[in-house]
């Protein structure tokens, strides 16, 4: 009766330890305003995304110059989480 509780305790305990990972690798990082006025604003992705990885795409948008062509200038920006890429 032992092997058999064990056995049906790991499911249980490994099932949403898995599915909090995986919400917290796909969650988009937070929105960013720099100081001169530009920002990063998450948008939905422009193109398919692959459910087995997690990719965020957003805008960088600059800062609204009164008198240029155009006001503001957009780069799309796509962001692929990778834990294993680690700056050292």
């Amino acid at each position: 009766m032992n092997a058999v509780l064990r056995w049906l305790l790991w499911p249980i305990l490994l099932v949403p330890a898995a599915w909090w990972s995986w919400q917290l690798l796909h969650a988009s990082p937070d929105g960013l305003v720099l100081p001169n006025g530009a920002q990063l604003e998450w948008v939905d992705c422009w193109f398919d995304r692959p459910l087995w990885r997690p990719v965020h795409c957003a805008r960088f948008r600059t800062k609204p110059e009164p008198g240029a062509i155009p006001e503001r200038f957009a780069l799309p920006v796509v962001y692929l989480p990778q834990l294993v890429w680690r700056r050292t």
